[in-house]
C-alpha cells in the first residue's frame, strides 16, 4: 500500500514570502493548542486504531492549512509552519510503519468502523489545498502585476523598433551608413526609454547624436 505522502510534496515547493516574528512564549502557547501527533503509532492494536491515528493525521494537514490560508496567506516553508509539516510527516511515517509491520491492507483499513470518517476528512483536505492554491496563485499573480507595472512593459524596447530603425536609417545607402545607424540606435536606447524618445523633439534626438556621442565617426564616406 501506498503511504500518503502530499505533504512532503507541498511543503517543500513554495517560496517564503512571510516571516514569524512570535516570541518563545506565543510559539510554546500556539503549540499547545495544535493537535498532538505524537506517538500516534504507539497506540495502534488494530485497524480501527490506525484509521484512528490517520484521522488526526489529516485533521493535523487540515489545521495546518488553515493557519497558511491565513490571512495572511503563508507559505508552507515558512519557518513555524515547515517544523510542523515535518512533525506530521513523521507521524505520518511512523504510522504507516506500523501498518506495514501488522501486515492490514487497504480493505482490512475500509472495513474499521471509522473508515468513512476519515474518507470524508481526506476530501475536506483536498478542498481546503485546492482552496489554498488558489490564493497562493492569486498572490503570485498579484504579485507578479504590482513589480512588472503595464507601463514598463510598454516602455521597453522591442526587437521590431530596432529592425525598423536601422532599416529606415541605412535606406539610403546601407555600407555606408550602417555602422553610423548601429551605433546611434544603442546611444539612443542607452540614453531613453521608448516613451521619453517618442516624446522627445526629433531635433535635440539628432543634437544628442551628434554632439554626445562619436556615432558620425563612423560613417564611410568612401561608400557614397
Amino acid at each position: 500500500m501506498k503511504k500518503l505522502t502530499i505533504l512532503g510534496v507541498v511543503f517543500l515547493s513554495m517560496t517564503i514570502l512571510f516571516s514569524c516574528g512570535d516570541d518563545k512564549k506565543s510559539k510554546k502557547s500556539k503549540k499547545d493548542r495544535e493537535i498532538s501527533v505524537k506517538n500516534l503509532d504507539k497506540d495502534i492494536d488494530n485497524e480501527e486504531d490506525a484509521v484512528e491515528a490517520m484521522i488526526t493525521i489529516t485533521k493535523a494537514q487540515i489545521e495546518l492549512v488553515e493557519k497558511a490560508i491565513g490571512p495572511p496567506l503563508l507559505m508552507m516553508d515558512d519557518e513555524d509552519l515547515e517544523d510542523r509539516g515535518e512533525d506530521i510527516d513523521k507521524a505520518e511515517e511512523d504510522v504507516w510503519d506500523k501498518i506495514i509491520d501488522e501486515e492490514w491492507d487497504e480493505d482490512d483499513l475500509e472495513d474499521a468502523d471509522n473508515w468513512d470518517e476519515y474518507e470524508d476528512l481526506k476530501d475536506e483536505f483536498e478542498d481546503i489545498m485546492e482552496d489554498y492554491f488558489e490564493k497562493y496563485t492569486e498572490k503570485i499573480n498579484n504579485d507578479m502585476e504590482e513589480y512588472y507595472e503595464e507601463d514598463d512593459y510598454d516602455d521597453e524596447w522591442s526587437y521590431e523598433f530596432e529592425e525598423s530603425f536601422m532599416e529606415e536609417c541605412t535606406s539610403k545607402d546601407y555600407l555606408a551608413l550602417y555602422d553610423y545607424c548601429e551605433c546611434a540606435l544603442e546611444e539612443i536606447m542607452y540614453e531613453y526609454t521608448p516613451n521619453e524618445l517618442e516624446n522627445l523633439d526629433p531635433d535635440e534626438a539628432l543634437e544628442f547624436i551628434q554632439f554626445d556621442t562619436d556615432c558620425l565617426e563612423l560613417i564611410d564616406y568612401d561608400e557614397y
